[in-house]
């Protein structure tokens, strides 16, 4: 009896095993048909997520070179622009051939441009940047600015500097309004004032306004120069640029018509103007002005709004304009630059 009701249990048992064993290889199968399901779905979806994808860039495609121009150097080069970016300045050369307001020659049916691609690139950098590239050396800035005149592309003044007086670098013999634009002096001291920013392709203008209380005063002195700031220091304040140990660049001799110049050496030379003309020596109020052309690294000065017909040549970018007044009883008042906050051409 005993042997029987073992024997009951070992096929119950065996039986409970085997159908154990099944269960779980059922369970198992459903696993696995499930994570198949799961990675067939994520394949289907990851296929149609690259047919979009595909198609959409193709779209895209299709539409940037809708507003993309080939362009053809003269050394071979090819290269693709943006439409947008070529015709961004629309009073410009380069916009009107891009237009088809101007005849440009294509060549294997690209438009055809007789230029060097290196001198091309910095000008699509400044285009695009809206700031000038760095310069390798002088050769590659000046070709940059000769590009730049060849298309008519403007350089846009850069207004993110208010224009003032230097209240570090000004003689305490003018005395300095709040707004730091205008200086009055009632003494017979010497001394300079320099202005807070340099002249360059960004900032190329400057114009004071001087107003003598008495113009038939005699002995007065006004000068119109560039100094160096990196080595003008306190000291030179109280001095006056006839002073050698000013670091000028060049004076103007506004009364004694004469330009002074220090060559590389250090070596001072001057020229002399206008012996014949001097009805601007009796007046009340002088606008005396200076700018300041990259592309040639030259200065060209003014007097009551007149070109004077003066270049000074081999003046490099930034330096910084200053002036010095010699007599009793005057104003000096720095005019708003007349190129603030637009653009203006080369």
């Amino acid at each position: 009896m005993l042997q029987k009701s073992l024997k009951s249990f070992l096929d119950f048992k065996e039986s409970f095993l085997k159908q154990k064993r099944l269960k779980k290889e059922e369970l198992k199968q459903m696993y696995l048909n499930t994570k198949e399901k799961q990675k067939e779905k994520k394949c289907h979806k990851i296929n149609i997520n690259n047919e979009n994808n595909i198609n959409g860039k193709n779209e895209l495609n299709k539409i940037k070179e809708k507003d993309m121009v080939q362009l053809e150097f003269s050394n071979g080069d090819i290269i693709k622009e943006e439409i947008k970016i070529l015709t961004k300045f629309p009073n410009s050369v380069l916009s009107a051939c891009i237009n088809g307001k101007r005849n440009l020659p294509k060549r294997n049916g690209h438009y055809f441009l007789d230029r060097n691609l290196k001198d091309f690139k910095l000008l699509l950098y400044y285009i695009k940047k809206s700031k000038l590239p760095k310069f390798q050396n002088f050769l590659e800035e000046k070709n940059f600015f000769k590009e730049l005149e060849f298309w008519g592309i403007p350089i846009k003044v850069s207004s993110k500097k208010r224009l003032e007086f230097d209240i570090t670098m000004t003689s305490s013999c003018l005395k300095m309004d709040k707004t730091n634009t205008i200086l009055t002096k009632n003494n017979n001291l010497k001394g300079i004032a320099v202005l807070n920013y340099s002249l360059k392709a960004t900032s190329p203008f400057i114009e004071f306004t001087v107003y003598l209380n008495n113009s038939l005063c005699k002995n007065k002195k006004i000068f119109l120069g560039l100094v160096d700031k990196k080595k003008f220091e306190m000291k030179h304040i109280n001095k006056s640029f006839e002073d050698k140990s000013v670091p000028f660049i060049f004076y103007w001799d506004i009364y004694g018509n004469k330009i002074v110049k220090k060559r590389n050496n250090g070596e001072i030379s001057s020229i002399g103007f206008e012996k014949e003309c001097i009805c601007f020596l009796n007046m009340n109020e002088l606008k005396i002005g200076m700018e300041y052309n990259q592309l040639n690294r030259s200065i060209k000065l003014f007097r009551n709004d007149i070109e004077l017909g003066i270049e000074i040549q081999n003046i490099n970018p930034g330096y910084s304009p200053a002036i010095e007044l010699y007599m009793e009883e005057c104003k000096i008042k720095l005019s708003p630059n007349k190129y603030f906050q637009e653009s203006f051409f080369l």
